[in-house]
């Protein structure tokens, strides 16, 4: 029974392993890059917002002048 138990905290030893090394380095990416995909879309957002403004404001002036 002595040689089960440390066969087995071998396997739990190596699973930890590789969930450690494979793992949660692909969750803390998929995660980051979730974050700053949002973030991303929000910044394009407000550009797109600011630029509709400046179109209106700029038309708005050129028809002021005629």
């Amino acid at each position: 029974m002595d040689w089960f138990m440390d066969v087995l905290l071998i396997v739990v030893f190596v699973a930890r392993y590789f969930i450690a090394k494979y793992s949660l380095p692909k969750f803390a990416k998929k995660i980051v890059g979730s974050q700053f995909d949002k973030k991303l879309e929000t910044h394009k957002h407000e550009l797109n917002k600011l630029t509709e403004e400046a179109k209106f404001n700029y038309q708005r002036l050129l028809s002021d002048f005629q």
